[in-house]
């Protein structure tokens, strides 16, 4: 019965208090595998918030004293949720303070893999994007040490020294080959990628090494006091490489301004050399990031622009200056993410520098969660744009009032005004 039906009495109506405040459904539930943070201030990061879930929709954001009158005032049904259930603020690029709500998966095998209480599954932990190599290292020894001394019941050997390895390997069977390896020889070649070898290395982010949510870090521990492991150079890392050395020679030969009439011109064929992909590169997904593959794909497969990138126009006619740009970042990453999709011999590749860079800009695609592929696409045509920028200083355009005058007159203005503001190769293919 509705309270503005003059038959009800509201003096009668009975106030509910609200009952406890509960997280449980907001966050994914502990899993069997996941090997469970067990420093009090870092219990938090054991929490992973459910995909699909929306700020403002299924949660807000609160400050920790706000949450602590709230717990205080109503009561919680979760055992100090003020220290499991925080967030932390990430600043970005630009100056912004970002919430880093999605943690990133980190799957780990680690090796020598025990026959008394072998591991059937690898097993995980999350942690925050904006740890470094370092700090992963860290956590990633500590759950192994955890993990030997709760299930192996092993009290005596404590992992000081480890290394990491991204391997693209899924199947259980390959891991046991790489702990095969381990165990019988003392010097052994393997298909993965080292992560924490260097000083540098170690300090870059988490969200700087390129890896998906289902790639699993190979963790090897010391063997009478040595490593084992050595990197098998493949046909990836190599295209990767032949990559970054065209894109350094196309740096040095860009010159002369921009000619339409040539890249109209000019072969697509001509650009690649034989073997390459040509573009039948699929992108490799970076969680649930669909809709900005298809975006890209869509983006690689339209000649002239492909062309133009392909063509090293892009190192020319980048503007640093520009702030409505990012100093030419964006375009560049678009251009060797192009260079792969087309000079690299893989059947597929990972825009890992295209996201990272568009999401220091963008915070809404810095997470890994699904957004419009259409919405993507107009802020990476707008924001290479701005990167390409002809126009080093925009001239100010004051626009007449339009006093009756025909459409197609004012409608030249506008669009005359606009390109003394406005020339790239997008205003070229995409304006008009």
């Amino acid at each position: 019965m509705p309270l503005d039906d003059p038959s009800v009495n509201v003096r009668n109506v009975q106030r509910r208090k609200p009952g406890m405040i509960s997280f449980s459904g907001l966050f994914v539930p502990e899993d069997d595998n996941q090997i469970v943070e067990q420093m009090l201030k870092m219990k938090w990061q054991n929490h992973q918030i459910k995909k699909g879930m929306r700020e403002g929709v299924d949660f807000i954001l609160v400050t920790r004293d706000v949450l602590s009158f709230l717990v205080d005032k109503y009561g919680s049904t979760e055992k100090d949720p003020l220290q499991n259930y925080k967030r932390m603020g990430v600043q970005q690029d630009d100056g912004e303070v970002v919430c880093e709500l999605q943690m990133r998966k980190i799957n780990v095998f680690g090796v020598p893999n025990k026959t008394k209480f072998k591991m059937q599954d690898p097993w995980f932990f999350y942690a925050p994007k904006s740890d470094t190599v370092l700090e992963l290292e860290k956590k990633a020894m500590r759950a192994l040490n955890y993990y030997n001394y709760t299930v192996r019941r092993d009290k005596s050997t404590v992992i000081m020294k480890c290394r990491l390895w991204r391997t693209t390997e899924k199947k259980w069977e390959d891991l046991v080959d790489m702990d095969k390896k381990f165990c019988n020889y003392t010097h052994a070649n393997i298909d993965a990628v080292p992560v924490n070898m260097t000083e540098e290395s170690k300090k870059l982010k988490i969200d700087d090494v390129n890896f998906v949510d289902d790639d699993i870090f190979l963790l090897e521990t010391q063997k009478n006091g040595s490593f084992v492991f050595s990197q098998l150079d493949g046909d990836e890392e190599e295209s990767k490489s032949s990559i970054a050395s065209q894109m350094a020679e196309m740096a040095e030969q860009a010159s002369g301004n921009f000619n339409m009439e040539e890249l109209n011109s000019m072969d697509l064929a001509r650009l690649v050399k034989p073997g390459a992909s040509s573009g039948l590169t699929g992108l490799q997904n970076l969680g649930n990031t669909c809709f900005m593959n298809s975006g890209l794909q869509c983006m690689s497969n339209t000649p002239e622009l492909t062309k133009y990138f392909l063509m090293g126009y892009h190192l020319r006619e980048k503007n640093e200056t520009n702030p409505l740009g990012m100093k030419g970042r964006l375009a560049r990453a678009f251009g060797e993410l192009i260079r792969e999709m087309w000079c690299g011999h893989s059947g597929r590749t990972a825009p890992h520098d295209l996201k990272r860079t568009l999401g220091s800009r963008i915070s809404r695609f810095s997470g890994y969660g699904q957004q419009d592929s259409a919405e993507l696409v107009n802020y990476l045509l707008d924001l290479i744009h701005e990167d390409l920028n002809r126009v080093r200083t925009k001239p100010y355009v004051e626009m007449s009032d339009n006093n009756d005058r025909p459409e197609h007159v004012i409608a030249k203005e506008y669009w005359d005004g606009f390109k003394a503001r406005n020339s790239s190769i997008i205003t070229d293919l995409m304006y008009g």
